[in-house]
């Protein structure tokens, strides 16, 4: 089937040059929750179809071609049994979280294939959502929000939703979400460092490489010694200009 469907493969490529790399799926506890969704699912359809069977057999014989009905529904909903067991089994197996030094990527879904990348310079907000049944089974997902994102709902959390905001990014169904959430936070602060320099030490490094002047600026007149102090604030500003 998920040749049929083309799906790509089971796992991720990587990039060159992405540095430290940690792949994460779901848990298997999350198969067994929608597992059991799937059999809830199954059981009200299967409710309803022995509902309309009893109602088709209590027609009047006069109508008998209703009771091909009865045929059609029964095979129609054997027939979607294994499809839609496959289609659990395929959206677990299929979904992965990425994680590299820089961003992130994630990938969910099978009629509909989601594939979402985002930079951690512009995540802003990182939250652990738990429902009860979730909390039962072990198992959370870890909301990562990005500038200009707005407010999801909690189904949006537990499930792929009709419409996906491209700001927000969900780990679902981990059984780990504080470790990975842990780990963004540290690449996040790894990154956000290595940015952003001291601003003491970058103006020892401008005042040590610019010139000093032959003569004290004490033993200068009035008028040279200001423009030898204007002359290196525009070497400094030039040199911290893009």
């Amino acid at each position: 089937m998920a040749s049929l469907l083309r799906l790509p493969a089971a796992g991720p490529e990587p990039s060159s040059g992405s540095g430290q790399v940690r792949l994460f799926r779901a848990a298997p506890a999350y198969f067994v929750y929608n597992l059991v969704r799937w059999g809830v699912s199954q059981a009200g359809a299967l409710a309803g179809l022995v509902v309309g069977l009893g109602f088709i057999a209590a027609l009047p014989p006069q109508l008998w071609p209703l009771r091909y009905l009865e045929v059609l529904g029964v095979a129609a909903f054997l027939a979607q049994l294994p499809f839609s067991l496959a289609v659990v089994w395929i959206d677990y197996r299929r979904r992965w979280y990425l994680v590299t030094d820089r961003s992130l990527r994630i990938r969910e879904g099978v009629w509909t294939l989601h594939e979402r990348t985002m930079s951690f310079a512009n995540v802003q907000n990182l939250e652990i959502r738990q429902g009860p049944i979730h909390r039962l089974l072990g198992l959370a997902a870890l909301e990562v929000r990005s500038a200009g994102g707005g407010q999801a709902g909690p189904s949006t959390a537990q499930g792929s939703g009709a419409r996906q905001n491209l700001h927000v990014a969900y780990f679902r169904g981990v059984d780990n979400a504080e470790e990975i959430r842990d780990l963004i936070l540290a690449r996040l602060r790894r990154l956000r460092d290595a940015g952003l320099g001291d601003l003491d030490e970058e103006e020892g490094e401008l005042a040590a490489a610019a010139p000093a002047p032959a003569t004290p600026l004490s033993a200068m007149p009035p008028a040279v010694a200001a423009a030898h102090e204007l002359l290196a604030e525009a070497r400094a500003l030039r040199a911290l200009l893009p």
